[in-house]
Formats: C-alpha cells, structure tokens, sequence
C-alpha cells in the first residue's frame, strides 16, 4: 500500500493511498481514532442525476480538498459535473408534500395540536410546557459508522448516572411530561443500568417509552422489558455481516409495539472497496422486515450533505422508492433551514438530554435544545454554546428564568426542525381567536398519527 499524499483538518487526518491499481481517500478521525475508507464517489450530471464512480488520483485529492474546507467527507463525496445543475430539467423536490407514512411514522409538527395544554402553558408562562424528552445515557457505541452524526464527539465512555436522569425526569414529570425516547450518542442498550432505567421510566413513572437503537445488542434488555416499548426504530447500517448482526428478540414484536427500520442513503456505509448496489440492499432489509414483522423502512439522506447536493440525494432516494412497489418504504422529507425566530420554542416541549459533560460541572449529562444542532457547521459533535443546562437545574429553563445562549438564525443553519419552531411560535404569539381557529383548521385535515405524545 502506498500513500500519496496526507492533509490534515482540525478534527480528521486525510491520506490519499493506493492499493494495486485502486485509489482510495482514507479518513481518521482526532478523537476517536475511527477509520475509514472510501473508494468510490457520487457524480452528479447536469440535469441532477447522481451515479456511482471509483476514485481516481485526480478526483481524490479535488474530494480532499473540498472535505478540508469545512471537514466535511460527506457532501466532498459529491461532484457535480461541470459545477453547473440544468434547473430546467432537475426536478425540485416539494418538502410541503409528505406522504401519509410520514405523517403516521415521524415527527412533522403537526402533534402539537394534540397538546393543547402545554400550548397554552408556554403562551401563560406556567412552566408546564414539556410533552416528551430524548434521553441518550451512553456514549459508548459498538458501531463505527463513517457517516455518524456525532463521529466526532469526545463523549466515549461517557454515560449518565441513574440518579441524575431520575431527578431530570422526576422534574418533567411534575410539568406534564408524557413520554421518553431513549436515543444516542452511543448506543442505548450499552448502557450498564439499562433495564433499571427501563423499569423506572414504564413502571415506576408511568411512561410511554420509545428507543431508537442499531439493532445488534438488543438482547440486553431483559425479556421482562422487551414489552414495554410503544415503538422501536432500528437503524440499519451496512457492515460487513449487517444482516446476521442486527436481530430483534421475539418478545419485542408484540401488538403493542411498533417496529420500524430507518435506513441513510449513502456511500459511506462500512463495505470497504464494495460498491453498493441500492436495489439489492433494499432486497436484503425488505427480507429483515418480513422476518421481524417491520411495519415501515424510512429512507433519508445522509443529514451532513449541504445545499443542493443535499436536495440530489433526495431526488435518488424518490426514484429508488418508486422502482419497489412495497408500501412499507417511505421517503422522509427532511430539510435544513437556517430559522428566523429568536428563540427555540421546540426546546421547551421536547428538550435533549445528552450524555455529554456539562460545562458547569463537567459531569456527563447536558440538556441540548434537540438533537440536529451536531449538524450545525457539519460538526458531528454536542458544542458547549449549544448547552441550555444541567440536568436537575430543567425545572429553571421551563420557568424560563435559564435563557439559551446561542442565536437560532445566527448559530443553528442545519436546522431540520423549522417547521414545528414556526407553528409554536405562531401559536404563542397568536391572539385567542387565531389560537382557537389554528386547531380547528388542523382538525379539519384529518391527518392520521400514531403515537401522540412523541412530537
């Protein structure tokens, strides 16, 4: 193996190699020393069409270049041929257009006009606003994903005591919090005390309980526990041997539980100099889902992409869906915007607890306002200016007496939660005529949704 050339960012070592008559980009990152490689590229035609090319020596170091601007692999991984798009001819994806899965299955929004209460608790200052939190207890994780949303975090090894999520709880709770997603960070099943923390969330407080997790140690969780779930969301990431690693125990696949698969299209899935070929991956996951009895597969861009680039996955991502005819596949409209409003009115209805050390005490546990701020600058990380609080001190920011410190128009430009900012915003500042007339009219659409309390 010979290497070429090696550059250097503030987070990732780049070293173009070759290995016989291949040219690959190879990728460390600082903190974590995890390692990738990629050997192939997207080229994007002039009508928006993408297609899947080897790396050559030429194109490498133009990749490289491009990935140390803002240390971002992901959208570098994208030429568009000739730097020019034929408007004309490439199709504009309309975001507004959501299927019916993506209203059943994901958050748009639009729940909120099942919360009236808190609605009305943010516009009178009581402090009752909270409807659901994301808990994410572990930074340890046993995939290295290239693609990851927070590749470059330093939390490994970090995890939350149980105790201090009891207390962060136990102060939501009192303001009306209803249910809990139990995320990552690391992987959530990794997590020492994981069934206690299951049983005090569904037993003892009396939660409506949720997880997104990899799928391949769900045998952590006690038999006693796999029950307990409202919904279970598997992201299924392609690795070597993926489709015999990721398993769900039978006891999770019950009436009351709904199973879903979550799937980024992207290169950048651990296969080494294997090309991916879509059409046969979507085969092998169709296969998991009969097996598992999956009842949908969402398919969304790799979220680190930017600009128009990001809007050429999404237009491969609809043809890929409409060449099957299983309906379980949806297309997960998601955008990111740079927002216009002052504050993050979502943060008081579904705040993030990271297993990130906090600024104040550095013990791990950080109260973020959500989890898309890693996608601000491409930063794959939790940064501090992001952190609203600790854990216990939630109760002050409900109340409003804790301001967040970061500027949404300003700091958050990969926002992917616009939309729902812009509806409670307009709701808290709405009169009570134009308050009353909002949920009439969101009533009217009769849109279906599942799982009422997880906005």
């Amino acid at each position: 193996m010979a290497e070429i050339k090696k550059f250097e960012s503030k987070y990732s070592i780049y070293t173009l190699e070759s290995f016989g008559d291949k040219i690959f980009i190879n990728r460390k990152v600082k903190e974590t020393g995890v390692v990738s490689k990629f050997f192939y590229y997207i080229n994007i035609d002039k009508n928006g069409n993408s297609k899947t090319r080897r790396i050559d020596e030429i194109v490498g170091k133009k990749i490289i270049g491009r990935a140390l601007k803002d240390d971002n692999i992901s959208s570098a991984l994208m030429i568009v041929e000739g730097e020019k798009i034929n408007k004309k001819k490439n199709k504009i994806i309309d975001f507004s257009n959501k299927s019916k899965e993506e209203y059943l299955f994901t958050s748009t929004g639009d729940k909120f006009f099942y919360h009236k209460k808190s609605l009305n608790s943010f516009k009178n200052n009581t402090g009752k606003t909270i409807i659901s939190t994301h808990i994410s207890p572990e930074g340890t994780c046993n995939l290295r994903c290239p693609y990851c949303s927070v590749a470059y975090r330093n939390s490994i090894g970090n995890r939350i005591e149980l105790d201090i999520i009891k207390k962060y709880v136990n102060i939501l709770k009192k303001r009306g919090l209803k249910a809990v997603i139990l995320t990552g960070g690391g992987e959530p099943t990794l997590y020492p005390k994981i069934n206690e923390l299951i049983e005090f969330l569904y037993d003892k407080s009396k939660l409506e309980l949720a997880m997104i997790t990899n799928g391949t140690v769900l045998d952590r969780i006690f038999p006693k526990n796999r029950k307990k779930f409202r919904w279970l969301r598997v992201s299924v990431n392609l690795f070597d041997g993926w489709e015999k690693k990721i398993n769900i125990p039978k006891e999770f696949i019950n009436p009351k539980t709904i199973i879903g698969f979550s799937h980024i299209y992207t290169l950048e899935h651990n296969f080494g100099d294997k090309e991916i070929n879509y059409k046969k991956i979507l085969r092998k996951i169709i296969k998991l889902m009969d097996k598992f009895n999956v009842q949908y597969l969402r398919l969304l861009p790799n979220c680190l992409i930017k600009g128009d680039k990001f809007n050429y996955q999404h237009k491969a991502i609809d043809r890929l869906v409409s060449s099957f005819k299983d309906k379980r596949i949806f297309h997960q409209l998601k955008i990111h915007q740079r927002p216009d409003f002052k504050i993050c009115y979502q943060s008081y209805f579904r705040p993030y607890l990271s297993e990130e050390k906090n600024p104040w005490t550095k013990k791990p546990g950080t109260v973020f306002p959500c989890d898309s701020i890693v996608l601000n600058s491409s930063v794959k990380k939790f940064l501090d200016k992001y952190a609203i609080c600790e854990p216990e001190r939630i109760g002050e920011y409900m109340d409003k007496k804790i301001k967040h410190k970061f500027k949404p128009p300003v700091d958050c430009e990969g926002c992917v939660f616009v939309k729902n900012n812009k509806i409670l915003e307009y709701l808290a500042n709405s009169s009570e005529k134009e308050f009353e007339s909002y949920f009439k009219k969101v009533e009217n659409k009769k849109i279906k949704h599942l799982h009422k309390n997880f906005i």
